[in-house]
C-alpha cells in the first residue's frame, strides 16, 4: 500500500507542477506519466488494484472491469468539474473521491476473488472456523 501511495503522490506533483505553465484542461495524461516516471496503465488506477489484489487474486476480466469502473468514475468527476468552471478547489474534489472510494476498491476485488479455503467452506461454517469453531 505504502508503493500505491508514493504513485499517487509522484502523479499529483507532476500534474501540479504542469499546472503552473500548462493550462489543466491541455494537460494530457502523457504529459503527467512522462514527469513522474509511470506508464499510463498505472495513471489508470490498475497498478494499484494489482497492487491490493493479496490472498486470492480476482479473475482477470473482474479486474479490468473494476479498474474501468474506477477510471470511468473519476474521468467523470474530473470533466463535471472542468465543465462547471473549476471553481471547487482539487483538494476538496480530492478529499470528497477519497471519502467515498476510501478501502472500496479492495472490497470490489476482494468480493471477485477465487474461493480460498475459508470460502469454500461457507459463509457460517467459515465465520465459525475464523472466530475458533462453534460456540
Amino acid at each position: 500500500m505504502a508503493h500505491a501511495l508514493t504513485t499517487k503522490r509522484a502523479i499529483s506533483a507532476s500534474l501540479k507542477r504542469l499546472r503552473k505553465s500548462v493550462p489543466l484542461a491541455r494537460i494530457s495524461v502523457r504529459e503527467i506519466v512522462e514527469g513522474c516516471g509511470v506508464n499510463r496503465q498505472t495513471f489508470y488506477i490498475r497498478g494499484v488494484a494489482d497492487e491490493l489484489a493479496s490472498g486470492p487474486e480476482a479473475p482477470e476480466e473482474d479486474k479490468v472491469f473494476i479498474c474501468d469502473f474506477y477510471a470511468f468514475a473519476f474521468v467523470g468527476i474530473a470533466v463535471r468539474w472542468i465543465k462547471s468552471g473549476m471553481g471547487e478547489p482539487p483538494g476538496e474534489i480530492t478529499r470528497k473521491l477519497a471519502g467515498v472510494v476510501e478501502g472500496s476498491l479492495r472490497r470490489a476485488l476482494g468480493r471477485r476473488a477465487k474461493p480460498g479455503p475459508e470460502r469454500l467452506l461457507g459463509s457460517k461454517a467459515g465465520s465459525a472456523a475464523r472466530r475458533g469453531g462453534e460456540r
